[in-house]
């Protein structure tokens, strides 16, 4: 019986402290009351002190640990003080529907009044979205603006405020809302123009020496005894096409030379009829014909005398 006992105060105790540490996690999970409550106290300080701008972030933080409705009323009163009047108006009527829900309705009135007194002076933006394309979407400051609140005067705290519109296949269209005085401020959106298509860059053709001599280069590669450069068979191949060119030009010169030494053959030969056998000979040729015009001069001048 004893060893029952003992056994069943040892179950006991380690469901406790498994109930223990499934509390302590949901606890953690849920937040952080005790660093919210720490943070809460130093936002009072700051906030009785004068330096909301240091107390406000301290009131955030303890919000977004453990969410109270005290935390609230005193962060929407912070945020009054920086001139957030459009997000401190927000908060107190959040805080007045939910003192009501908890039947606190001196924190209820107390919530509303201060509501109404900044309702005044709040600053309203209408957002006029023209032919919305297919998938746009709207951003303030980076929050998303939901197609639900487009064409509504929506309050918004005063200052220098970036609306930017996308969509997709669409240029991007972006302006500033310069807030600086309580009123209504009217922003048209236009129809954002369609992206330009990409064209297709044509390819130039490769030049004929460039053609050239890659096929010289793929000749040479393919022949597996060729050890020469594509440069050094392009040169040798030039250099003998310059030989071919001198040889016809000295074949040609030496047929025209030839013809016109046949010519004058014929004539010497025609007025020089001894000589027919030397005229033969091509080296002679020319020679003669020069002499046998000196004899045909001399045989004018015995006919005449």
């Amino acid at each position: 019986m004893l060893e029952m006992s003992s056994l069943r105060l040892t179950l006991i105790a380690f469901g406790f402290a498994l109930d223990l540490s499934s509390s302590a996690a949901l606890a953690q999970e849920a937040g952080n009351p005790a660093a919210a409550r720490a943070l809460f106290s130093e936002g009072r300080k700051l906030s009785a002190a004068g330096k909301y701008s240091e107390a406000c972030p301290k009131f955030e933080e303890s919000l977004r640990l453990d969410r109270g409705i005290g935390t609230e009323f005193n962060l929407a009163d912070c945020w009054a003080h920086l001139n957030r009047t459009a997000s401190a108006w927000g908060l107190f009527l959040d805080v007045a529907g939910e003192a009501k829900a908890n039947g606190q309705q001196v924190r209820e009135d107390l919530a509303r009044t201060r509501a109404a007194a900044l309702e005044q002076g709040l600053s309203r933006v209408v957002v006029e979205v023209q032919s919305p394309a297919p998938g746009l979407e709207l951003r303030r400051d980076g929050a998303l603006v939901g197609s639900a609140s487009w064409g509504r005067p929506v309050p918004v705290d005063p200052g220098t405020h970036l609306l930017e519109a996308n969509a997709p296949g669409r240029k991007a269209w972006s302006t500033s809302i310069d807030l600086k005085t309580p009123g209504l401020v009217t922003v048209q959106v236009p129809p954002l123009e369609a992206e330009a298509q990409p064209t297709a860059v044509a390819q130039p053709a490769a030049p004929v020496a460039t053609v050239a001599a890659s096929t010289t280069t793929t000749q040479a590669s393919a022949n597996p005894d060729h050890d020469a450069p594509a440069s050094a068979t392009s040169a040798q191949r030039t250099v003998a096409w310059v030989v071919a060119g001198v040889g016809v030009a000295a074949l040609a010169g030496g047929t025209v030379f030839a013809l016109r030494t046949k010519s004058k053959n014929d004539s010497a030969k025609a007025l020089c009829p001894n000589n027919q056998e030397r005229a033969a000979d091509d080296s002679f040729a020319l020679a003669n014909y020069n002499r046998c015009g000196s004899c045909r001069t001399r045989d004018r001048r015995r006919r005449y005398s």
